[in-house]
Formats: structure tokens, C-alpha cells, sequence
């Protein structure tokens, strides 16, 4: 579908390309996408989706490359969230938070500068406790946190039994375009046992990094 769109024309070819390069990716032909993607100068997306892909891919240089050209063109919000989801993505926790605390020192402005502030201050409150997680050292129980999605607060609700996640669940939520998010990212962080390395799902990064912020933030608060 992305194909034929493409070929009607009529639309910016640039944006179609980098959807369809992900479809490449996600179907499991990295060289396909990156044949594709690779004919692309700059990141001009709202929320450094091409910054995201490379970072996917595994080509943390180049997503850092392109979120600092971004960020020298006039969108050092959005450019500097994305390369601090990079590093967050390959665990390098130290330079995500340096760039996380950029983010933040954007003056106010237009656009989504208040939104990423707001996200960027929560996956700070997020790493600051990643570390430190440690299931044998949460009683059984539920705990319940928040952290700022695309469209407001994300509550979510963990239950943990005998030193593993049983359950993560959002509870309430005000996103209309979070794709399997929702699902999809609760089902990884019981899979992986933890927040740590958990893949944004494509299309609804914002709504998957809260329930990862969130899942943190309640984990850390039964924590003895």
C-alpha cells in the first residue's frame, strides 16, 4: 500500500519512503530499507522518526549524526528527544540523560517544545531509577504510576508475585492513534522481566515510552 502510494503521487515522496522503509525493516529486509532510506538527506518528521529508524536498525552513529544536523536546522526538541531515545534504546543510559537534560533547557516556544520538555523530564525520572530495579525487592503486590503520553497522562497498574512481573496494564489513557502500543509494550516488559532495552512500538513511540516510564516509576515505588 505504501508502494502504490508512492506511485500515484502527489504527496511528499520523502515521508512515504521512510513508511515504507520501516515496512521493509518490520517484514524482516533491513537491506531493502536501508536501500531506501539511505536516499534520504535529513530528518524533517515532527518527532524524529527517521532519527528512530536508524537507531532500530542498529546504526546508532548515523541516528546521532541526524539528530544533530536536526537539532542546528531549528528543532533541537524534537532532534535531541530522539537521539536521547537512541542511546536509551542501545542502554548507553548516561549520554540519553544528557541529552534528555538538553531537551529540557529548550527555551519555550512553539510547536511541541512543551510536550517534549514534559517527556523528556519524565524518561529522566524513568532512567534515574532503571538501575537501581530490582524484582527481589518489591513485596507481591500491585503498584500504580503515570508518565506523559502523546495526548496526556498514561496511568498504568503492575502486579508482582514471587520476584517476577505478572501483569502490566494501563488503566487509563487519552491517546487515539496508540496503534498495539498498549499491548504490545506491556507484553514485552513481562517478557523481559524489566524496562530496560524494551522496543518502542512503531507508530505510537510516544504512547509505548510512557508505559515504560510509568512501569518504572511504579516498580521503583515497592521497592524495600
Amino acid at each position: 500500500w505504501w508502494r502504490k502510494t508512492i506511485q500515484l503521487g502527489g504527496y511528499d515522496e520523502a515521508d512515504f519512503a521512510l513508511d515504507l522503509g520501516e515496512c521493509y525493516w518490520r517484514l524482516g529486509n533491513r537491506d531493502m530499507c536501508v536501500a531506501l532510506i539511505s536516499t534520504l538527506d535529513e530528518d524533517d518528521t515532527r518527532n524524529g522518526s527517521f532519527i528512530k529508524l536508524w537507531a532500530d536498525l542498529g546504526e546508532f552513529d548515523k541516528a546521532l549524526k541526524l539528530a544533530e544536523e536536526k537539532a542546528e536546522f531549528g528543532e533541537p526538541d524534537s532532534a535531541f528527544l530522539a537521539a536521547g531515545d537512541a542511546c536509551r534504546l542501545t542502554g548507553r543510559y548516561t549520554r540519553a540523560l544528557e541529552y534528555y537534560r538538553k531537551v529540557v533547557a529548550v527555551p519555550d516556544g512553539p510547536r511541541d517544545i512543551k510536550r517534549n520538555k514534559e517527556r523528556a523530564a519524565a524518561s529522566i525520572e524513568a532512567i534515574q531509577v532503571f538501575d537501581d530495579l530490582n524484582l527481589a525487592r518489591i513485596p507481591d503486590g500491585a503498584y500504580q504510576s503515570s508518565s506523559i503520553a502523546y495526548n496526556g497522562p498514561l496511568h498504568v497498574a503492575v502486579v508482582v508475585k514471587s520476584a517476577r512481573i505478572e501483569v502490566v496494564k494501563v488503566t487509563k489513557h487519552a491517546e487515539k492513534q496508540f496503534y498495539s502500543a498498549i499491548t504490545d509494550t506491556t507484553a514485552r516488559i513481562i517478557e523481559k522481566q524489566g524496562v530496560k532495552g524494551v522496543d518502542m512500538t512503531s507508530g505510537a513511540t510516544i504512547t509505548a515510552e510512557a508505559i515504560v516510564n510509568a512501569t518504572a516509576k511504579a516498580l521503583a515505588s515497592g521497592m524495600k
